[in-house]
């Protein structure tokens, strides 16, 4: 499932989003892949003093064109509407913080690994939690790239449980193995965010897309 569009509360332009966007892309367009490699995560290493920065530089890496596009495609789609409900300043702290809850997850289950975890994908995975929780009924245009081509409007609490049970029944088979993919920061980012938007909603939420 491909996201198209989400319904985006109507106020301040989400200047964050765009923000956190155009860096990612920079950093990528700009960077050499070992660079990047030297910026990401090592759970082996995570508690060393030396290796404390890559805690958030690891957020704003990506390891190839399919991830970097996916990971800010999914921002730009969910960002603004959560960014509108926080204010640009909570929401940046409310993202980075998503992204060490994901980094702390992958850590605790990978804590021998010396494969560097870099990407978006667990700040982003807590927008994701955040956006279900507050617009539980927004609707999601979505591509469904099936044997032929479709176009459907899906309630976000659809589009997304779908999405976290993916994670779930991947991160549930990756047990005892390294796929590559840090399914555990997914969760563990999207947890973070689930839990403080059941425990605040803030008074931009519009109660209708619930």
């Amino acid at each position: 499932m491909i996201p198209l569009r989400g319904e985006v509360p109507r106020g301040a332009a989400p200047l964050v989003t765009w923000a956190i966007v155009l860096s990612n892309a920079a950093v990528f367009l700009g960077g050499e892949p070992a660079a990047g490699l030297d910026l990401g995560l090592v759970p082996a290493e995570a508690l060393s003093p030396a290796t404390a920065p890559t805690w958030l530089t690891h957020m704003f890496v990506h390891g190839g064109w399919l991830h970097v596009v996916g990971n800010l495609w999914f921002l730009w789609v969910f960002g603004p509407a959560v960014e509108g409900a926080l204010g640009r300043p909570r929401f940046l702290v409310f993202y980075l913080a998503c992204g060490l809850a994901a980094a702390l997850s992958h850590v605790l289950t990978h804590s021998q690994s010396p494969v560097p975890m870099v990407g978006a994908s667990g700040a982003l995975a807590g927008v994701l939690g955040a956006y279900l929780v507050w617009f539980p009924g927004a609707r999601v245009q979505t591509l469904l790239p099936l044997p032929l081509i479709f176009l459907v409007d899906l309630p976000a609490y659809v589009f997304l449980g779908v999405w976290a049970a993916l994670q779930l029944l991947n991160a549930t088979a990756s047990i005892g193995s390294d796929s590559g993919v840090a399914w555990f920061a997914h969760l563990g980012g999207f947890t973070a965010g689930l839990l403080y938007a059941l425990a605040r909603r803030p008074r931009r939420v519009r109660l209708m897309w619930r």
